[in-house]
């Protein structure tokens, strides 16, 4: 079967993760050059190893350059293997980036499964768990026939990570359209507050500078306040 080439240089680590997991979910050999050619620190990093160590791990694939700060991986998916996951990133490596890799093959599966992840749960560019759960999983549910379920058991954050989501996917056999080009009326805003192991009174100004912000503007906004251990 001819390999297909992506060039990796025209963005960051997005384009591995997508061609990643389309390529295990088709079995189509892949080969991605220049992988975050333009980044501070290019290559791969232990969010992006792992995400495509799993998802080689889900379709048996044959993966060449698979190393920290590699530019180049060749990606040879054989056959499928749904089982259930446990994964340590072994950074803060964002747990919610490491999940793109895998969701469009474990969309698929032949069985319910089931993905613990360790990892960090928010950090500069990237969703925070919280986006994932309550946005990005909103619309996607919307597309499918079977759910994708997060739980955020533990916040981990930036430098040392240890937070842990755990995902459930029931499978689908298809993608539904939907049509989200109107945005509509705001009809209600959440926000979450979080902070860690930090004074209360560090917790109450983050909290109130945002309603502020939000009345400002005529919206009103319903806030959860949360003091966490990580």
């Amino acid at each position: 079967m001819q390999i297909i080439d992506v060039d990796g240089s025209i963005g960051g680590g997005q384009i591995l993760r997508t061609a990643v997991g389309l390529a295990a979910l088709m079995l189509k050999p892949i080969r991605i050059t220049d992988i975050r050619k333009n980044r501070p620190n290019p290559g791969l990093r232990p969010q992006h190893l792992a995400g495509v160590k799993t998802a080689g791990k889900i379709c048996n694939a044959e993966i060449k350059g698979l190393n920290i700060g590699s530019t180049l991986i060749e990606f040879f998916p054989k056959y499928h293997d749904f089982s259930d996951i446990q994964i340590d990133i072994g950074t803060a490596g964002s747990t919610q980036l490491f999940l793109q890799s895998v969701i469009p093959v474990l969309l698929f599966a032949d069985k319910p499964i089931t993905i613990m992840v360790k990892g960090g749960t928010a950090g500069l560019g990237a969703p925070t768990a919280e986006y994932l759960k309550f946005v990005t999983l909103e619309i996607l549910n919307q597309m499918v026939d079977g759910k994708i379920e997060l739980d955020i058991l533990h916040q981990g954050f930036y430098p040392k990570g240890g937070g842990v989501v755990e995902m459930k996917i029931h499978p689908t056999k298809k993608l539904k359209s939907i049509n989200i080009l109107k945005r509509g009326d705001v009809q209600k805003i959440e926000c979450f507050s979080i902070v860690a192991n930090l004074p209360e009174s560090v917790l109450e100004r983050q909290t109130n500078s945002v309603k502020k912000i939000f009345e400002e503007n005529n919206f009103q906004i319903d806030i959860k306040s949360l003091n966490v251990k990580a």
